[in-house]
């Protein structure tokens, strides 16, 4: 009687085989992935062989040519399946082994998957920025390794008639997500790209619209806790992408920077009240100069414009919102095709009575040295100006470079000579997990002929409460003496 061994189930572990393989062929090229592909290659080559071997199925004799079970034969010369006649020592073999399919099965994926993600990463090194890679190979890459090499091979192929219809349709299309995704840089180089594609009436006029008015997000943020009679912050960050990206290779920022972008504000309301912007007066200023100028509304910069305003509201509970109009053109045809949409902007605050304090001063000596090294002034100059009408004014300008401090910092910028001080700005920074800045502060002075100055940085709630996110300050001094001052 013939026994049949059953057929052995796949590994265990397959699924997680699997997913190291599917890891293995999306993981961007690195010095990482060789050893991970000798390995991956090294474990399927043993597991294919373990397989191979495969297992003892019994000890039976049996014939070698037709694998019949000889069991219960005694001594026979002749396979009664085959008819094969026993002469050789080797005709008769006995203990039958048969194949461990699922082992055969693991380690043969894993094989072909380490060799061929090896050949795909070296492959991919080796032929960058090469004609010898394939379309999707470099659209791939774009997508999830070397975005610069990527693009200027396809941009390469694109501008000699090289790259085929579908090629140029999915370029376009991750050029677009690229470009459009506010977390990603803006990268003059593929607006080029862009705007030569749609030249050639490879992106609909949809797709054009969504790329121009991707590049421009508007945040607004607010002081949440006022007192009445208080100053009140307000600030619209714009981030305006065009003019703050990247340029490569094909593209300079000077000949292609990006659009024009015109921004308007159209409906301002606290509790569903009329609010005028333009009718803000910033007390620490003492001056009533408009907030928003609509003549110098066309921009193509971003960043963040702060307003403040003496809060004259009784205590309660706000909603200030906002209805602004962003309007966008492309730089080289401002007069052409103008992009627009509405953008509604709100947020809540508080006004308190006029006791209670938002900000709370740290008075802690400690942290002095660490104050000192973060903030650096860069120069002080007093600059001499001339108006058409000859009129002489003299502005002092005071540079400095801040790197995150320890806690928030909100100062009084101090100027002291030999017979007087007085504050000419405020300088601050939201302490750790902030960026690196450089600040500035220029105001119209009254001459001196001192030769040096002191700076000096004062610790202020005055200043604090001037920053929309601010609720606590180092109440601490730096003070920098005898400083060069720079005539010009």
């Amino acid at each position: 009687m013939a026994h049949r061994a059953t057929t052995p189930k796949l590994l265990p572990f397959t699924a997680e085989t699997w997913y190291t393989c599917y890891m293995l062929w999306t993981m961007p090229f690195s010095s990482a992935v060789a050893p991970i592909c000798i390995g991956a290659f090294m474990a399927g080559l043993a597991a294919l062989i373990f397989g191979l071997v495969g297992r003892k199925a019994h000890d039976h004799p049996y014939c070698h040519a037709c694998l019949f079970d000889l069991f219960g034969h005694a001594d026979p010369k002749i396979c009664p399946e085959c008819g094969l006649k026993f002469r050789k020592h080797n005709d008769i073999a006995h203990g039958l082994r048969q194949k461990r399919k699922g082992w055969v099965l693991t380690g043969t994926l894993m094989v072909a998957i380490s060799v061929g993600t090896g050949v795909y990463k070296v492959g991919s090194a080796v032929w960058a920025g090469r004609a010898l890679m394939p379309e999707w190979v470099l659209l791939q890459q774009f997508n999830h390794g070397d975005r610069r090499a990527a693009f200027g091979e396809l941009y390469s192929r694109y501008a000699q008639s090289n790259l085929s219809a579908n090629g140029t349709a999915k370029t376009v299309q991750a050029i677009i997500a690229v470009q459009t995704n506010p977390a990603e840089r803006w990268v003059t180089d593929l607006y080029v790209f862009l705007q030569e594609a749609r030249a050639a009436e490879s992106i609909t006029d949809d797709q054009w619209e969504a790329i121009l008015l991707g590049g421009a997000r508007l945040g607004l943020e607010v002081r949440d806790r006022v007192p009445t009679g208080g100053q009140w912050a307000i600030s619209l960050d714009r981030k305006n992408r065009f003019d703050h990206g990247l340029t490569w290779s094909i593209a300079s920022w000077q000949s292609s920077p990006g659009p024009w972008t015109r921004l308007t504000l159209e409906e301002c309301t606290v509790n569903g009240q009329y609010f005028d912007l333009n009718t803000w007066y910033d007390p620490r200023r003492r001056s009533r100069e408009p907030n928003w100028d609509p003549e110098r509304a066309w921009s193509y910069g971003g960043g963040k414009q702060t307003w403040h305003t003496a809060m004259t509201l009784e205590p309660g509970l706000y909603t200030l919102k906002t209805r602004w109009l962003l309007e966008v053109t492309e730089r080289d045809d401002p007069n052409g095709t103008v992009y627009s949409k509405t953008i509604n902007l709100s947020n809540t605050f508080t006004v308190l009575p006029p006791e209670e304090s938002t900000v709370t001063p740290l008075r802690d000596p400690s942290l002095q040295p660490q104050m000192d090294k973060s903030v650096t002034l860069n120069h002080v100059v007093l600059k001499t100006m001339q108006d058409t009408s000859q009129n002489v004014e003299y502005r002092l300008e005071v540079e400095f470079s801040l790197t995150p401090p320890p806690c928030p910092i909100a100062f009084d910028i101090i100027v002291r000579t030999a017979d007087r001080e007085w504050i000419i700005g405020s300088l601050g920074h939201p302490g750790p997990g902030g960026d690196r800045v450089g600040s500035s502060s220029e105001t119209t002075i009254r001459p001196f002929d001192d030769g040096t100055v002191d700076i000096i940085l004062r610790g202020s709630a005055d200043a604090a409460v001037t920053r929309p996110d601010m609720t606590e300050y180092w109440d601490g001094e730096i003070v920098f003496e005898n400083v060069p001052v720079e005539r010009r």
